[in-house]
């Protein structure tokens, strides 16, 4: 009895209530059983998956798979096969599992192919297991480059030869993918390069062949000439010469405009020519004695007797059998001569300059400001940038700066797009917030309602129960029934506005 006696107050209740409390319960039952449909949709589809490993090659995938179906872990494959999904909850944990064990590696096998031991194996299949675990270890070094998704080695390395002249050098072949929106410089290719190259014995830089998986080739600089590679590596010095003035030049205004409202750019004329000067400078000697190079001395001494070796000159003294000569008188006679020759060192100093190439020859500063300037101002910016750089006149170096307004139309729509509330609906939780925060809504107007409603009733029963006059009756001014009406007026004036208002509607 007391379920009916349940059912029949609420079926009392429900005829009670007005028309608009009816609408909001039905209303708000609506959302709450729609909520609850869509739960029960969500969890049939069983726990959020996440991706745990995404790009895996065939190999990797199924060892991936084969790992989670030995934990028990459900998965669900996707992207052909190539992405792997778990529950959110295992990502982390299965991460680590597979990690410990090596996997992924990359779909190439590494010197874990040397544990397998094959008593019977040849030398011949030992080299190529050797060659190929260490193309594979290759593959997974450079995969390690963040630009550098997936790679592949291959190693040829001769047969040895007993003839010097039939030798042939070792080379390698390397193919890569890079990783989308991802750049490979020159000085990542010379790595791979470098690293391959010191991984084989006998391999040479220059014969290691990088290409990406578009067929590419990424490593041509090995085959032009060393000059051309020169150039290429001037150019990137000028390049980076001129981006880091550029940088120097706009943060250094932008603390002062503002952040976006300058731009710069800087043209650089360098000198890439390498002179080598040489001087040979003499100077006298100080102390005019100097350092003696070279000395030579001759001493002649002659002591004995007899003729003198020396006599009167003219003929008649020294022609023998001549009439007028006299024989010569005896006695002691000596000789002596000394010569000394000495050369001096002269002082010498010799200067050899070697000028390196990539001095500055001219430089060409533009910069735009995103307003218009003033002479003042714009005069201020160019001594600011000509102190930064290091204009210098002698060099006829420019300085350009403009005052403009950007164009900023696409930068504030896209700013407007990301300002705009992203909608929550994909998250579950967003949709049961919404759905009972709706329900909640609903049912406080409800109530509300209500209550205003029953505060408006209650002044009319009141009015309604208390003794009123007959509207029949001649009101005069002082009659009893007039004195009533003014005195219910004062004591509930809204009870009898509405009474009226009631009485016109029944009339109508």
């Amino acid at each position: 009895m007391a379920p009916m006696r349940l059912v029949h107050q609420l079926g009392e209740t429900w005829k009670k209530m007005p028309a608009l409390a009816r609408i909001v319960v039905v209303g708000a039952g609506g959302l709450v059983l729609a909520a609850l449909i869509v739960v029960s949709v969500l969890n049939s589809r069983g726990p959020r998956m996440q991706a745990l490993f995404t790009g895996l090659d065939p190999k990797d995938a199924a060892e991936v798979v084969a790992r989670l179906e030995k934990e028990k872990v459900p998965y669900k494959l996707e992207a052909g096969g190539s992405a792997v999904l778990v529950a959110a909850r295992d990502v982390h944990k299965m991460r680590l599992v597979l990690a410990a064990e090596g996997l992924p590696n990359g779909g190439s096998i590494g010197f874990e192919l040397m544990d397998r031991t094959n008593i019977g194996a040849t030398d011949f299949e030992r080299r190529v297991n050797y060659l190929r675990a260490l193309q594979g270890e290759l593959a997974r070094t450079i995969m390690q480059i963040d630009a550098v998704e997936a790679a592949r080695v291959h190693i040829v390395i001769p047969e040895q030869s007993l003839f010097v002249s039939k030798a042939q050098p070792a080379t390698a072949a390397v193919m890569i993918k890079i990783r989308p929106l991802a750049e490979i410089d020159r000085g990542q290719v010379r790595g791979i390069a470098n690293l391959v190259s010191k991984s084989v014995e006998g391999l040479k830089p220059e014969e290691v062949t990088i290409i990406d998986f578009t067929g590419k080739v990424l490593s041509s600089d090995y085959g032009v000439q060393a000059a051309d590679r020169q150039a290429g590596s001037f150019l990137e010095v000028k390049t980076n010469f001129q981006k880091d003035l550029e940088r120097s030049v706009q943060t250094l205004l932008e603390r002062a405009l503002g952040a976006g409202n300058v731009v710069a750019r800087v043209s650089a004329d360098m000198n890439f020519d390498q002179t080598t000067v040489t001087k040979n400078l003499f100077t006298p000697v100080s102390d005019g004695g100097g350092l003696a190079r070279s000395v030579k001395e001759l001493q002649e001494v002659f002591q004995g007797t007899g003729a003198q070796s020396g006599g009167v000159p003219g003929v008649p003294s020294n022609v023998p059998g001549y009439s007028g000569t006299t024989g010569a008188g005896g006695g002691n006679s000596s000789y002596e001569r000394s010569e000394t020759v000495k050369n001096v060192e002269i002082n010498e100093v010799r200067e050899q300059t070697v000028v390196a190439p990539g001095s500055v020859k001219r430089l060409s500063v533009a910069v735009i400001v995103n307003r218009d300037l003033t002479a003042a101002e714009k005069a201020a910016i160019e001594n600011t940038i000509a102190s930064a750089v290091g204009i210098d006149s002698k060099r006829q170096d420019t300085i350009s700066v403009t005052g403009m307004q950007f164009d900023t139309s696409l930068v504030d729509q896209l700013k407007k797009e990301m300002e705009q509330p992203k909608t929550a609906a994909r998250d579950p939780r967003f949709i049961y917030a919404g759905a009972g925060l709706g329900a909640f809504i609903l049912v406080a107007v409800a109530v509300m309602s209500m209550r205003r409603r029953k505060k408006t009733v209650e002044p009319v029963a009141e009015i309604q129960a208390q003794p009123f006059p007959e509207m029949t009756a001649d009101i005069g001014p002082n009659s009893r029934a007039k004195e009533q009406i003014e005195k219910l007026v004062k004591q509930n004036p809204e009870g009898v506005a509405q009474l009226l208002k009631t009485w016109l509607a029944e009339q109508r």
